[in-house]
């Protein structure tokens, strides 16, 4: 279609006005879809220790129970939780035991 000799249709601020409301309007960028997907979990996993938090303020609280959660969210690491300090020091107790076993064992020869 030819251009329009129109003033009103040629004017520079109009088409500039047209441009910005149509980019109002625009779908969002793939980079601002990236960031809105980032926000976006950064707020869950945020709202997700903010109630272990939480729960974790009640004294009634099973230990166990408050480790798996804290676990499947991510705040911390197995090796790290109640129970698995537990455990670590249980097996380094039998080892210990089992050592001073041997020994004694060794000695009644």
């Amino acid at each position: 279609m030819p251009p329009n000799d129109s003033t009103t249709f040629n004017d520079h601020q109009l088409g500039e006005a047209f441009s910005s409301i149509a980019n109002a309007f625009a779908p969002p960028s793939a980079q601002a879809l990236a960031a809105y997907a980032r926000t976006a979990e950064v707020h869950q996993k945020v709202k997700r220790a903010a109630e272990l938090w939480q729960k974790a303020q009640d004294p009634n609280i099973d230990q166990a129970l408050l480790d798996r959660l804290n676990i499947a969210a991510g705040t911390y690491a197995p090796n790290v939780s109640y129970y698995g300090i537990g455990v670590r020091d249980a097996t380094a107790r039998r080892g210990q035991d089992m050592e001073a076993s041997d020994r004694r064992y060794a000695a009644e020869r």
